[in-house]
C-alpha cells in the first residue's frame, strides 16, 4: 500500500501583448480605406510571467483558470500559487500558427473556413526580462493583409522535447483552423525496459510542459483579428494569454530497506499510467477539457530514471499529461546480491479515494477514485510514497 498525498498548485498565466504596428514603409494614408493589397507588419512582444497577483491593475499577472484558495482563508493570493518561476524556466520556445480567410465584410462573400497562413510561419525563443525578473520575453512579426481576417494560435514548449509532439502531423497545409490539432507521441531511451516495450508489453508516451493561447485586440476578446479601415484601427495592438494545457505529476518515493532474503539493488525505475490520452484540438483553451485517442489499456511509460539514489533518499519522477483519468504505478529493473541477472517488475498503486471541492460551482470531483488517479489541465499533483529493495513488496 503506497500513502499518498496530493497538493493542488495551479500553474501561472502567460501573457502576450503587441506592439503598434506600421505598414511596409512605416506610414498608412490617414484615414482613407487601404486598397488591396496593402499590408502591415505587426511586431509581437510576448511575455510569459513567473509569478502572479490578482490584482486587476496588473494584467500580466493574473492567475489561471481553476486557481484554487490552498490555504482557506478565503482569498486566492501569492500564497496560493507556488512554483511559478521555477516551472517556467525550462520554457524556451514560441510558435505561432496563423489562420486566415477573406473577409467577407470587405469582399461581400460569404464566410470560409480559416486556413492555415503560410506567411506567418512564426518560432521564436524567450529569456528573462533584465528589467522585470519575473517575466520572460519573446518577440516575432506577424502581417496582416488587407481584405483577410485572422486567428492566431500560440504555444509554448521546451525546445529540446519539440519531438514529442506534432501539429497535425507535422504537415499544416491547408489545415483549418477548426482541424487544428496537437498529438503527444514523445519517444525516449527507457534503458532495460526497452525490450517490454518492443514486446508490447509496454508503451512509451513522454509529455511535454505544453502550453495554449490566442490573440486577440487589446480591450476585445473576439478571437478574429481584422485587418482595420483606418490607421487607428489597423495599429490597435494584440493581447492574449497562454495557459499550462496539461496536469504537471510529480511523485516523490523514499528508497528503504527490505532486510529480507528477497533483497536486491534497484538500477532503474519508470513511472507508469495504464491508459491516457495522446490528442486535443488547438481551436480553444476548453479543448484540452476533452482530449481524444487514448492509448488503451496497459503499461504506459511517462517518466524515467536510471541513477537511482541510495537508501534513504528520494526517487523522483516528474511528468506532465493531457486530462485523464488513469492508474498509476512504477516499474524497477533490480539486480539480485553479487549483481545476479537483471530483471523488471512491475506495481501499480493504491490509495483512499480523495475529493476536490471546487467552492466557485459547489461541485465536487474526484480526484482518486477505486485507486484511478483524475488528473487535471493546469493542476500540479504531488504524491508522495516509499519504495524499498524488495522487488515482491514495494
Amino acid at each position: 500500500m503506497m500513502k499518498n498525498r496530493l497538493t493542488y498548485l495551479a500553474l501561472a498565466a502567460l501573457t502576450l501583448a503587441a506592439a503598434a504596428c506600421s505598414s511596409d514603409d512605416g506610414t498608412l494614408a490617414g484615414d482613407t480605406l487601404p486598397h488591396d493589397g496593402e499590408k502591415v507588419t505587426v511586431p509581437l512582444a510576448i511575455s510569459f510571467s513567473g509569478t502572479w497577483s490578482t490584482d486587476d491593475d496588473n494584467a500580466t499577472r493574473v492567475a489561471p483558470p481553476e486557481q484554487g484558495d490552498t490555504n482557506g482563508d478565503g482569498i486566492i493570493d501569492d500564497n496560493d500559487l507556488i512554483g511559478g518561476k521555477e516551472e517556467l524556466e525550462e520554457i524556451n520556445t514560441v510558435r505561432i500558427v496563423v489562420f486566415r480567410r477573406k473577409d467577407p465584410q470587405v469582399t461581400g462573400q460569404e464566410a470560409t473556413d480559416f486556413v492555415y497562413d503560410p506567411t506567418n510561419n512564426l518560432k521564436t525563443t524567450c529569456s528573462w526580462d533584465d528589467e522585470k525578473k519575473n517575466m520572460k520575453i519573446a518577440n516575432a512579426t506577424l502581417t496582416k493583409l488587407y481584405s483577410y481576417e485572422y486567428r492566431v494560435v500560440a504555444i509554448a514548449y521546451n525546445a529540446d522535447e519539440e519531438g514529442w509532439f506534432s501539429l497535425n502531423n507535422n504537415d499544416l497545409e491547408d489545415v483549418t483552423f477548426e482541424e487544428f490539432e496537437v498529438e503527444m507521441k514523445g519517444t525516449v531511451d527507457v534503458g532495460n525496459f526497452a525490450e517490454e516495450v518492443d514486446d508490447g508489453e509496454c508503451g512509451i508516451m513522454f509529455t511535454p510542459q505544453f502550453f495554449f493561447g490566442y490573440c486577440h485586440l487589446e480591450g476585445n476578446d473576439d478571437p478574429i483579428i481584422k485587418y482595420g479601415e483606418t490607421a487607428e484601427e489597423t495599429t490597435l495592438p494584440l493581447t492574449g494569454r497562454l495557459y499550462r494545457a496539461v496536469a504537471k505529476v510529480e511523485v516523490n518515493l523514499t528508497v528503504k530497506r527490505d532486510n529480507t532474503v528477497l533483497r536486491s539493488e534497484i538500477k532503474q525505475a519508470v513511472l507508469l499510467m495504464d491508459d491516457i490520452y495522446t490528442k486535443s484540438h488547438l481551436t480553444d483553451y476548453d479543448d484540452f477539457l476533452t482530449p481524444f485517442q487514448q492509448t488503451g489499456d496497459g503499461r504506459n511509460i511517462v517518466a524515467f530514471e536510471e541513477d537511482i539514489p541510495a537508501i534513504g533518499s528520494t526517487l523522483v519522477f516528474t511528468t506532465y499529461v493531457l486530462q485523464t483519468k488513469t492508474r498509476l504505478g512504477a516499474g524497477i529493473y533490480y539486480t539480485g546480491l553479487g549483481g545476479l541477472v537483471g530483471h523488471n517488475a512491475y506495481k501499480w498503486y493504491e490509495s483512499d479515494d480523495i475529493s476536490y471541492a471546487d467552492e466557485a460551482t459547489g461541485i465536487i470531483s474526484p480526484d482518486v477514485d477505486n485507486n484511478e488517479f483524475y488528473f487535471r489541465r493546469n493542476h500540479k499533483y504531488k504524491i508522495t510514497g516509499t519504495i524499498n529493495n524488495n522487488y515482491n513488496n514495494y
